[in-house]
């Protein structure tokens, strides 16, 4: 058994290090199975290990199809009659759902570029700690995948503590072609059976920004004297370690120096971005 355990974690480890997101999601419930020693499609509460047998006998036969979510939000007294108990067994029941390892996971979007979508994850605990379920932490895992189910777009593994409120996630998305229709959260914790969902995220509504104009070449010009400020204070200040432009310089002095455009100059080190940005403050003052 702890073999088979071991080449499960093995196995799921390659999923995830592949992006295989219908192998990952099996490998990780197969996982959990064969540690707690139970059918994935049992009863969760079935690994609490704060309820008697009978509670729990009972609960499998009367209410084996309740899902946590709902016993959570019954009071022990309905709790009871549904398993045909007392309410302090209800209680018992309603104690260990709440106790169960749960998180709700809420996202934004945030578009970065013409192909570049940020979805920013925010990971919230839906239970109550209770030291004789929970150990000094619960792993989650949280990964984001195509609308086909196939491949992992990006995962990540989270740690939640006792003081844990809250854990944000950014995930940084590229596309190449347009977006899809919707992609996937899915949450699954990497010890409780019955403790992950999937989420849908439409993309419908997503307005991308525009393709940005593609960048200009330094063109092969006639490099600039110092005399193009057309100020005699002003060129002898510079002269002595500016006589003449080079080349970015001179293709970008007249926008900066004469116009209030915006303009972003992407260059090397010591190419004389320095220079250009005093230049559009001259602008300001002597305006």
């Amino acid at each position: 058994m702890q073999n088979a355990a071991r080449i499960i974690r093995a196995l799921l480890e390659i999923a995830l290090s592949r992006n295989w997101a219908n192998n990952a999601q099996l490998l990780i419930d197969l996982s959990k199975a064969i540690e707690k020693r139970m059918w994935p499609y049992d009863h969760p509460l079935n690994q609490v290990p704060t309820l008697q047998k009978d509670t729990l006998y009972n609960l499998r036969r009367h209410a084996d199809e309740v899902e946590i979510p709902v016993l959570r939000e019954m009071e022990p007294k309905e709790i009871g009659e549904m398993i045909h108990m007392n309410e302090s067994h209800g209680s018992a029941v309603k104690n260990a759902a709440q106790s169960l390892p749960m998180i709700d996971v809420t996202h934004a979007l945030r578009p970065l570029s013409n192909d570049v979508l940020e979805v920013r994850i925010k990971i919230t605990p839906t239970f109550k700690w209770n030291p004789k379920v929970s150990t000094s932490a619960e792993p989650f895992y949280i990964w984001i995948q195509e609308e086909t189910g196939i491949d992992i777009l990006q995962w990540r593994s989270v740690l939640l503590r006792q003081t844990t409120t809250s854990i944000e996630l950014d995930f940084v998305l590229s596309f190449e072609e347009e977006l899809p229709q919707f992609l996937k959260i899915v949450s699954a914790s990497d010890r409780w059976l019955g403790s992950g969902e999937e989420k849908l995220v439409p993309l419908e509504g997503v307005r991308m920004p525009e393709i940005a104009p593609p960048h200009t070449h330094v063109l092969d010009i006639p490099f600039l004297s110092i005399r193009c400020l057309d100020d005699p204070p002003l060129e002898q200040m510079y002269r002595g370690y500016v006589n003449t432009l080079n080349g970015i310089q001179t293709q970008a002095f007249w926008t900066l120096y004469h116009t209030n455009m915006n303009v972003l100059v992407s260059a090397p080190v010591a190419s004389g971005k320095t220079f250009l940005g005093e230049m559009a403050i001259w602008y300001v003052l002597i305006q």
